[in-house]
């Protein structure tokens, strides 16, 4: 199991959603912390290749995976309408 470091920017975008959302999201970074090892991460591109990406409905949970130290490190989270 990964740790998931959860950057404070992220948890105020999670606590503004309505509670089913917010609910589902957090489900979506335990799954991940579960599942980061056998999971290939979909890599962002440029200079934001160091860090990937997970879908979850209309939002992205944007992270840095770290193998090597088992956790995942500045977990970022926005809206795709803002992504764009």
């Amino acid at each position: 199991m990964y740790s998931i470091l959860i950057a404070d920017e992220a948890l105020e975008e999670i606590a503004r959603l309505d509670k089913k959302t917010a609910g589902r999201v957090m489900m979506e970074i335990s799954w991940l912390a579960e599942n980061a090892v056998e999971i290939t991460p979909r890599g962002l591109r440029g200079s934001l290749s160091a860090f990937a990406k997970l879908r979850v409905g209309d939002y992205r949970l944007i992270y840095e995976p770290q193998p090597h130290r088992r956790e995942v490190k500045r977990a970022l989270f926005w809206s795709s309408s803002r992504c764009l």
